[in-house]
């Protein structure tokens, strides 16, 4: 509790990765959400910091209003070399900050070093947002997984992206918290809006990764030669190589690679469908550019909190044949489309939009 009503409060965001956002090279994820949240935070009157990796920046900046410190946690995705000497120093900056908050969403490790600085300085509060659903699994034995399961018990404030998440941290963890859905901070440029060519049938976004399953938008882009498919993804790993050439060989298939998150709402404007084919997820960024631009959503099995189908805002097809079929039954119906869109729409604008998800961060942390 703020002792002194005057002050302005700090709500600090340890985020390692999250400086490519600044680079312009940001693609989605639980990075995109922090930049967002920050934006939301910083425009309500917030004092918010980010701490992050070395990148090349300075040592210290503000960008839109978010004070930016660069507090290497280098060993994280590299040498352990630099582990005693990064921590020590993380954790000594993050308590004389002293913010009043703390949140922390991906690495989960970095949780531990928050967590201890609050040990020190108890005026600091570590806040973990799950990321994915997989943020309950505390059983490992890294160095890592060590480190984040006593965080975990030093930490009492938990913020969920779907009742899933909540329910699993409560019979795995017996933590409790608060559901609070992603934030959506409508594009600034929106003269394309609503004014875009549809020249791409089915849009899909992801990784070359297994928990998100490129291999079946090949089996459905094969299978559908008559439509126009996109694929935006990140860098193709080794082991995806050949799936990437199987892709790439498809002439109904437009592949862009890697695009800017900032570039992507204009993509998502030229498509009329966007599907999902994830076995694991948290709550998709995508879907909410999907419903901004008012266009349906086909999950293969992500219910996405089992709102897609109880909101009317999306389909969740449950097998690739199935999925097919609801495809071609969308893009061969503009109004049933549109009907899609704009319940999409008005459940985003009342769900997802700052002006709904500050109250809820307010209210849960006394803000």
């Amino acid at each position: 509790m703020n002792s002194d009503p005057s002050r302005k409060r700090t709500l600090c965001f340890a985020a390692p990765t999250v400086y490519t956002y600044f680079q312009g090279k940001g693609f989605g994820g639980a990075e995109l959400q922090i930049i967002q949240l920050s934006r939301m935070f910083v425009k309500a009157g917030y004092r918010v910091v980010i701490l992050t990796n070395d990148y090349g920046q300075p040592q210290e900046e503000r960008r839109e209003g978010i004070e930016i410190y660069k507090t290497p946690l280098s060993f994280l995705g590299g040498s352990k070399f630099w582990f005693l000497y990064d921590s020590i120093r993380f954790v000594r900056f993050l308590i004389k900050l002293s913010p009043d908050y703390c949140f922390v969403k991906i690495p989960n490790v970095v949780l531990f070093f928050v967590a201890l600085a609050a040990k020190f300085n108890n005026t600091i509060k570590p806040v973990k947002i799950f990321a994915l659903d997989h943020d309950y699994l505390v059983d490992g034995h890294d160095i890592s997984d060590i480190l984040y399961r006593r965080a975990i018990k030093w930490t009492d404030l938990f913020i969920f992206q779907t009742e899933h998440q909540k329910k699993q941290a409560k019979a795995y963890l017996n933590k409790d918290g608060v559901v609070i859905r992603n934030v959506f901070n409508p594009p600034s440029d929106e003269e394309y809006r609503n004014k875009t060519e549809k020249d791409i049938d089915v849009l899909w976004i992801g990784d070359f990764h297994p928990n998100k399953c490129p291999e079946h938008f090949y089996e459905i882009a094969k299978n559908m030669p008559q439509y126009r498919f996109c694929m935006i993804a990140k860098s193709v790993p080794p082991q995806y190589a050949e799936l990437h050439k199987s892709i790439t060989s498809l002439s109904n298939v437009l592949y862009l690679g890697r695009v800017p998150f900032q570039e992507t709402q204009k993509i998502f404007e030229r498509s009329k469908v966007f599907i999902n084919t994830s076995s694991v997820e948290g709550f998709p960024n995508c879907f909410l550019q999907a419903w901004w631009s008012k266009i349906p959503v086909v999950s293969l099995t992500f219910t996405c909190d089992g709102l897609l189908e109880d909101k009317g805002i999306g389909f969740v097809s449950g097998s690739i044949p199935k999925m097919c079929e609801t495809l071609k039954t969308l893009l061969d119906n503009q109004e049933l489309r549109d009907k899609y869109g704009s319940q999409e729409a008005k459940y985003l604008a009342e769900n997802h939009l700052p002006e709904s998800i500050l109250g809820k961060y307010q209210s849960f942390l006394d803000l």
